[in-house]
């Protein structure tokens, strides 16, 4: 472990890129992608930065400690007990509202496998949607971010495909992100030539009456 931490230390490029992978392999193990087919495997996972998971989480927070701090008050004070209904019921109301905002946030998944680039956007009981490309339509990617992007290390990768871009919003290290993209396109791309090279080899050998390899 010293002698990884000591490599990681004279390479800080590639921590990004392992942060990367750690965590696509995390999400990987914990969603649960029904969409996926036979053989597909997933190679990124990711989602936006968590800086706006606390921003979701920061206004139901802080409504929350308030309508404690107005129970609280209440008991200090020895308000009829009828009066505490008002805070539960706007505390029940606070914790339903956080919870959604956890889950709304963790379902936004921008995910790259051997086969496509996918963007999942998804409301509980309201919306769901996939927006998807193959993966060696990806053309080349894009980064886009702001000063406040740069610093806490997140931005917008934008994957252009033949039909379109397909943009993974506020990701953290979109710099490793967009090259993890493009290191998937390009093993695609690759093992497509050997297939196509052992097909053309087969037809050749099946037009001179020899066997053909599997």
């Amino acid at each position: 472990r010293d002698h990884f931490h000591t490599f990681i230390g004279r390479n800080p490029r590639i921590k990004p890129h392992l942060q990367v992978a750690l965590q696509s392999r995390n999400y990987a193990r914990s969603a649960n992608f029904k969409w996926l087919r036979e053989e597909e495997v997933v190679y990124l996972v990711t989602l936006r930065h968590r800086i706006f998971l606390l921003q979701m989480l920061a206004i139901p927070s802080a409504a929350m400690l308030v309508v404690l701090l107005a129970a609280v008050s209440m008991l200090w004070f020895q308000l009829p007990p009828i009066w505490l209904s008002a805070p539960l019921v706007v505390g029940l109301g606070l914790l339903v509202w956080l919870r959604w905002n956890w889950i709304d946030f963790h379902n936004d998944w921008y995910v790259v496998t051997n086969q496509r680039v996918v963007d999942i956007d998804k409301i509980v009981l309201i919306y769901d949607s996939r927006a998807e490309a193959p993966i060696q339509s990806v053309t080349n990617t894009a980064i886009k971010t702001t000063e406040w992007g740069r610093q806490l290390s997140y931005g917008d990768v934008i994957v252009n495909t033949f039909s379109g871009p397909i943009t993974f919003h506020d990701v953290p290290n979109p710099q490793a992100t967009a090259d993890m993209v493009l290191e998937q396109v390009n093993r695609s791309r690759g093992q497509q030539r050997g297939m196509d090279r052992v097909a053309l080899k087969n037809s050749v050998r099946q037009a001179m009456g020899l066997p053909v390899s599997a």
